[in-house]
């Protein structure tokens, strides 16, 4: 996997928390919103890569598909137990 470009940032916001994945593509920018989820819990470097877990997902626009990924980000850790550390996405 090459290496990623771009940046997560976790930012105040009214109702909670907001995460921002930063990436030259979209498929990079979900990647960082990734590591900004995981950045809420737990430093992603200490997390060992050792499962692997698909998620997909279909919207209309890139807007809404960006909140269905997050959203089936967060029922795949809740579900599986599981915390994750490297996203790769294809859009």
């Amino acid at each position: 996997m090459a290496p990623i470009q771009g940046r997560a940032e976790l930012f105040s916001h009214k109702a909670d928390m907001g995460i921002r994945g930063i990436g030259p593509t979209f498929d990079q920018a979900f990647e960082q919103a990734g590591v900004a989820l995981t950045n809420i819990l737990i430093d992603p470097k200490q997390i060992k890569s050792e499962i692997r877990v698909s998620v997909s997902c279909a919207a209309p626009k890139i807007e809404v598909l960006f909140f269905d990924w997050i959203n089936a980000l967060i029922y795949e850790m809740a579900h599986k137990h599981l915390i994750f550390s490297r996203y790769h996405v294809i859009i």
